[in-house]
């Protein structure tokens, strides 16, 4: 059951869903970057497992719509049809040295492994190495199997900032003090 408040909001959805279907089409002027990246989001929102088979159908007619708008030169077209295939479902065991399963976030898709270690290293003696460490929670099957987890709020944990190099947590007072160069 919905409260009154619900059932407004949901009388005026149903009320404009029935006047869109008799009015002309809408049209709207949008860079090609916004178009590029309204784009974009429709393709990632349409992978998130909770929305229903129908529901993608109808967010892909909409990102396809705009992909055909803003796609003007044949390269253009066939990076962004690759936005739409589930290209990074992992299937049978990993290729050597991957790194394991993949955690599926804003798009940014890395094992455990360093990225760029050039970034944990200080640029001069004595300077903290600040950093934010998050934690999502995961499943035994997401990290042993071939599922993708998707790190979003529903599994955001925690998030703590400290130092890398001597792993004292962050405290305004330690930003005027010289990092000892080892864990504390």
């Amino acid at each position: 059951m919905t409260n009154p408040e619900e059932a407004t909001e949901l009388a005026a959805l149903l009320d404009a869903y029935r006047r869109w279907e008799t009015a002309p089409p809408l049209t709207m002027q949008m860079g090609f970057h916004d178009a590029w990246l309204l784009m974009s989001c429709v393709q990632m929102a349409s992978k998130h497992p909770a929305v229903s088979a129908r529901i993608v159908a109808l967010m892909r007619h909409a990102g396809e719509a705009i992909q055909g708008a803003v796609c003007d030169t044949p390269e253009l077209q066939a990076i962004a049809a690759q936005g739409w295939e589930d290209l990074l479902t992992m299937e049978g065991p990993p290729p050597p040295g991957d790194p394991g399963p993949r955690l599926a976030g804003t798009g940014v898709f890395h094992g455990s492994e360093r990225v760029r270690p050039e970034l944990l290293e200080p640029d001069r003696p004595g300077e903290h190495v600040w950093i934010v460490t998050v934690a999502y929670r995961v499943t035994a099957e997401t990290l042993t199997g071939p599922a993708e987890a998707y790190l979003d709020q529903e599994s955001f944990a925690a998030m703590q900032a400290g130092c890398y190099v001597c792993e004292q947590p962050f405290e305004k007072r330690l930003t005027h003090r010289r990092c000892p160069g080892e864990p504390g």
